[in-house]
This record gives structure tokens, C-alpha cells and sequence, in this order.
């Protein structure tokens, strides 16, 4: 009998064997790179360029990507992991749409708009 029935102290969970130890996932430096380059691509063809507003639109453009870069920058320096290279990377690709929509609205509430 006592070999069938085992003691709690040495019973184990079936999934206990299944996990794995957390490790720290490393940033995506080149996916960050290739969402910043093809979010560059996309500011210079969707963002309109109309003189004194394209340009200004552009120079916000470029402000945010020099934070991106500048974030990407610290984040080597200092090793981090986790997912929160997802977030920058998505904002990357989007960037073209969200700056044109956020100056859209800046313009609009200035009395600006065209």
C-alpha cells in the first residue's frame, strides 16, 4: 500500500514539469530599425507637404524619430528586456497616420486648418 499511495511531500504537479524558468527576452533592435526606416518611408509619403505646414508636419516627424532612436539608444546602453519593443515598433509603422491625424487637430484648435 505504501507504494501506491504517495506522500504529499513527494507528490508533484504534472505542469510542474512543463515550465520552464522565465528568462529575459532580449530587445528586437533590427525589427525596431526596419519599423523606424519603413515609418520614415511612410512620413515622407503620407505626410502632405505643403510649405509652411508640410514642413512644420515633417519637423515633427523628425522630433519623433529621434526619440524613437534616442529610446532605442538608452534601451541598448542599459540592456533591457521584455516586450516593450513592441510598443515603439508600432508606433513606428503608425506614425505616418497619427502625426498626420495629431497636427491635423494641433491646426484645428489654432483656427489653422485648410
Amino acid at each position: 500500500m505504501n507504494s501506491i499511495v504517495r506522500r504529499a511531500s513527494e507528490w508533484k504537479p504534472h505542469f510542474q514539469i512543463l515550465l520552464a524558468p522565465a528568462q529575459a527576452v532580449s530587445w528586437n533592435y533590427l525589427h525596431l530599425f526596419v519599423a523606424l526606416i519603413a515609418g520614415f518611408f511612410l512620413q515622407m509619403l503620407v505626410l502632405p507637404c505643403m510649405y509652411g505646414i508640410g514642413i512644420w508636419r515633417n519637423e515633427m516627424a523628425m522630433y519623433f524619430n529621434a526619440m524613437i532612436l534616442l529610446r532605442i539608444g538608452v534601451a541598448c546602453l542599459l540592456k533591457e528586456t521584455g516586450n516593450a519593443w513592441i510598443i515603439y515598433a508600432i508606433l513606428c509603422y503608425t506614425s505616418a497616420f497619427w502625426l498626420l491625424a495629431l497636427t491635423d487637430l494641433i491646426l484645428f484648435f489654432d483656427g489653422q486648418s485648410h
